[in-house]
Formats: structure tokens, C-alpha cells, sequence
């Protein structure tokens, strides 16, 4: 599923996303989720007119969150 939304992004924040996502290795987790909220974070200060982006930034919001703390699963 990870590798159909590399081919399928549409803004530049969502590769930090992506990355974050798809890291393998326990260790880097940590560095990777802060990047990536980093730079949805830096996305929202911006007012976003198009509403895809901003249901795109709202799915980012809560798949990192939950890469962040796996127990909003249950």
C-alpha cells in the first residue's frame, strides 16, 4: 500500500510522511515522525485553501500519531 502512495504524492510534505511510514528500523522511528510532523506542522501555519490538501494534512495528523503512539490503534 506504502509503495502505491509513493507514485500518488501530490505535495511536498507528504514525502516526509511517506519516509516516516515506511522507516524499517526501530531506532530511526523517533527522528523520522518528528520530521514528518515538522513539516505537516509547518504546512498548517499556512492557511491551505484546497480542500484535498487539508483532508490529505488531517489523514497525515492522525497516521503519524498513531506511528507515534501504536496504542490510539485500540
Amino acid at each position: 500500500m506504502l509503495e502505491r502512495l509513493a507514485t500518488n504524492l501530490k505535495y511536498p510534505w507528504q514525502q516526509a510522511v511517506l519516509d516516516a511510514l515506511k522507516e524499517d528500523k526501530p531506532e530511526r522511528w523517533p527522528g523520522k515522525i518528528a520530521e514528518a510532523e515538522r513539516a505537516v506542522s509547518a504546512r498548517l501555519i499556512e492557511e491551505v485553501a484546497d480542500p484535498d490538501e487539508r483532508l490529505a494534512l488531517r489523514g497525515a495528523v492522525i497516521a503519524l500519531g498513531c506511528a507515534r503512539d501504536p496504542t490510539m490503534w485500540l
